[in-house]
C-alpha cells in the first residue's frame, strides 16, 4: 500500500507563538549589503566592487530552544531518569522509526463534550499581572522601583498587611495597563514609519506575594519559591514570562485590556460537564485561580478537587492520581 506523508511542520518565525511564552525563536535577517563587512575580510584584497552588483550573502542567524517549531520532546527534556531510574533518552537516542509510523486519527465527535482544567491559571494577562512586580516605576530601568511597594523589602513583609496587598495588587494592574498604553502609541508610531512591529522587554515578573508569603492562600507549596527559584533572585534575572515581547504579541497575549487570552469570557460559554483540579504544592498557580475557573464555568455539572503535587504533577504517584481522578469523573457520566 502506498504511504502518504502528511506535513504537520510549522515554519520558524520571530512572531511564532511559543510555549512557554518568551521562548520564541529569534531570527536575525542579514541582507546582501549588511553582510559585506563580514564577507570582505574573508578574502584578503576583496573589494565591494569585485562582487556581482556589489552584493554579498544573505544570512539568517537563528537562536532556538528545544520547544521551537514542530518538534518531538525527548524523555531527557522532561526528567533525567525514566523507567524507574534509567537514564532518560536524549533526542538522538529516540528510534527514528517511531517517527515514521502510520498515523492514527481518533474520532470523538459522537461522544458528549467535557472540560477538564488541571493546575490552570485564569488567563495569560491575569497570571502575568499577578506575578509582575508592582513596585516598578520605569519599564526602561528595572532598578527603578517604589520602596513602599517593594515586595522584597523586609519593612513591608512578609507577612504582608491587607493594606499593603491592596496597594500592591492595584499597582500591578496599573503597570499592565500602562504598558498597554505605551504599546498602543508605539505601534501607531512605528507603523507610520513603515514597520509592522518591534520587540521590547518586560522585566521583574516573579513577584507574586503568594510566592513569598505562605500565609496567603496557604497550601502545601514550598515557601519563598517560584518556578524560576527564589523569587527575589528570579525577579532580578532576564528570565520570565513576557520577558521578550513584540508590540503585537503584548496586545494579543498579555494585555488585560486587549488580549483574548483571558479565560473567564470563554469559560462563560462552556456549559458541558467540567472538572477543575488544583495542584496543592504549586508555586505559581494558587487555590483562588482554580476557584475563579470553577466559578466562571457556565455549566451546572461541575466538580472541583485538589491533588498534593507541584504544577507539573511530578511528585511520585501524582500523575496516576490525576489520571484516576479524571477517569472516575468520566466514567460516572459517560460509561
Amino acid at each position: 500500500m502506498a504511504r502518504r506523508f502528511i506535513d504537520i511542520s510549522a515554519p520558524l518565525r520571530n512572531d511564532a507563538v511559543s510555549d512557554p511564552p518568551g521562548h520564541n525563536p529569534k531570527i536575525e535577517y542579514i541582507d546582501h549589503q549588511q553582510s559585506l563587512p563580514q564577507i570582505l575580510p574573508f578574502f584578503p584584497g576583496l573589494r565591494r566592487e569585485d562582487l556581482p552588483d556589489g552584493q554579498g550573502w544573505a544570512i539568517e542567524r537563528v537562536q532556538l530552544t528545544t520547544h521551537n517549531g514542530t518538534h518531538l520532546d525527548a524523555p531527557w527534556h522532561f526528567h533525567p531518569t525514566m523507567n524507574r531510574g534509567e537514564r532518560s533518552w536524549t533526542i538522538d537516542e529516540v528510534p527514528l522509526e517511531w517517527c515514521l509510523q502510520p498515523g492514527v486519527k481518533l474520532d470523538f465527535r459522537h461522544l458528549p463534550d467535557g472540560y477538564v482544567a488541571t493546575a490552570a491559571h485564569p488567563g495569560r494577562p491575569e497570571v502575568l499581572t499577578a506575578w509582575m512586580d508592582g513596585a516598578v516605576v520605569d519599564e526602561n530601568d528595572p532598578i527603578a522601583t517604589d520602596p513602599d511597594l517593594d515586595l522584597f523589602d523586609e519593612r513591608n513583609g512578609p507577612p504582608y498587611s491587607p493594606e499593603f496587598l491592596a496597594r500592591y495588587r492595584s499597582a500591578q494592574v496599573a503597570r499592565n495597563n500602562a504598558i498597554t498604553d505605551w504599546v498602543e502609541k508605539e505601534l501607531k508610531r512605528v507603523r507610520a514609519a513603515g514597520f509592522s512591529d518591534r520587540p521590547f522587554t518586560v522585566m521583574r515578573t516573579w513577584a507574586d506575594p503568594r510566592m513569598v508569603d505562605p500565609t496567603i492562600e496557604p497550601t502545601h507549596r514550598q515557601p519563598n519559591m517560584c518556578y524560576a527559584g527564589i523569587p527575589a533572585k528570579a525577579n532580578r534575572s532576564a528570565h520570565g514570562i513576557a520577558a521578550a515581547c513584540t508590540l503585537r504579541s503584548w496586545l494579543a497575549m498579555w494585555s488585560l485590556r486587549t488580549a483574548q487570552t483571558r479565560a473567564e469570557p470563554h469559560l462563560a460559554r462552556i456549559t458541558c460537564p467540567a472538572l477543575v483540579i488544583n495542584a496543592e504544592a504549586d508555586t505559581g498557580v494558587f487555590p483562588s485561580d482554580a476557584q475563579r475557573i470553577y466559578d466562571a464555568l457556565a455549566g451546572t455539572d461541575k466538580s472541583q478537587c485538589s491533588i498534593n503535587t507541584d504544577h507539573y504533577f511530578t511528585t511520585p504517584g501524582a500523575r496516576s492520581e490525576q489520571a484516576d481522578t479524571i477517569a472516575k469523573w468520566v466514567a460516572k457520566r459517560w460509561r
